[in-house]
């Protein structure tokens, strides 16, 4: 799935007068059989949003790989040098 066809896909989801996407509930049932890859990243260290919530978000989505970053914070692609294990897990990714 390419940028155009996620927007298109979002766009399907989120109900025409929704405005943004604060307190906007999507509409997973209109996502039918398309699928993408998903990586959920999280930093051991976040003290917003748990690596244990990004766990369990991520086993909801079927085939989604998870990936903690020891160490890292809420924003590991800033927190970590270009050589981070957070640059290799998405490239292999």
């Amino acid at each position: 799935m390419n940028v155009a066809d996620a927007v298109a896909v979002r766009a399907r989801l989120q109900p025409p007068d929704a405005g943004g996407d604060e307190g906007v509930e999507l509409d997973v049932d209109a996502l039918g059989d398309e699928r993408a890859p998903l990586l959920a990243i999280a930093g051991s260290d976040d003290g917003s949003t748990p690596a244990d919530l990004v766990r369990e978000t991520a086993d909801l989505v079927p085939g989604a790989e998870f990936a903690l970053i020891r160490g890292a914070g809420h924003l590991p692609c800033a927190e970590c040098g270009a050589d981070s294990s957070y640059f290799s897990k998405i490239s292999k990714f």
